[in-house]
């Protein structure tokens, strides 16, 4: 049961899932070219878990903050691309208009949309947001040819002490006040 468990897991970790292929597909559509995938890996909760449990019974010695981020995900995953576009320059408006429709129909609203030259960040959010505690977003980087998608989902409070811990850390005299 368990070797079934985790080959039903496993198989799952060599791909992104559909939310991240929705952005992936939407940005070859935006830019009429195919993506080359360099990369792509997803980890769940199983999988997460079994870490957390694995690194917990070694009583391995991590850093602080890499124990916050495992703790924080639930899941994750991620897909790196090359883009197979020619000289022509990126139209960065064409290419989130059609991420944002795309996510609209799968649920998602754009929060953050970022444009320089030929890179652009876009963060994206589900257009309703229950009451648990988990905090799903979606996120697409371009950065000249490369693109890369990842979604994640994790523990808001976890993820938002973790980012204010190293923001201090970097920024000491920002203390400890509360944002």
């Amino acid at each position: 049961m368990l070797l079934a468990a985790l080959a039903v897991g496993g198989a799952g970790c060599f791909r992104v899932g559909k939310d991240a292929s929705t952005l992936r597909r939407s940005v070859a559509q935006a830019l009429s070219t195919d993506l080359d995938p360099k990369f792509e890996f997803s980890v769940g909760g199983l999988t997460l878990g079994l870490v957390r449990g694995g690194l917990a019974l070694a009583e391995v010695d991590m850093p602080p903050e890499a124990r916050a981020g495992l703790g924080a995900f639930h899941a994750a995953e991620v897909g790196v691309y090359t883009l197979h576009r020619g000289e022509d320059a990126m139209n960065p408006a064409q290419v989130l208009s059609t991420t944002d429709e795309a996510m609209r129909r799968r649920g998602w609203d754009r929060m953050v949309g970022v444009v320089d030259h030929d890179n652009l960040v876009a963060v994206y959010v589900p257009a309703k947001i229950g009451k648990g505690t988990t905090l799903r977003a979606c996120v697409l980087v371009i950065g000249g040819r490369d693109v890369v998608v990842a979604s994640a989902q994790g523990d808001p409070a976890q993820v938002v002490a973790l980012a204010m811990d190293h923001a201090r850390k970097e920024h000491p005299e920002l203390g400890h006040r509360a944002f």
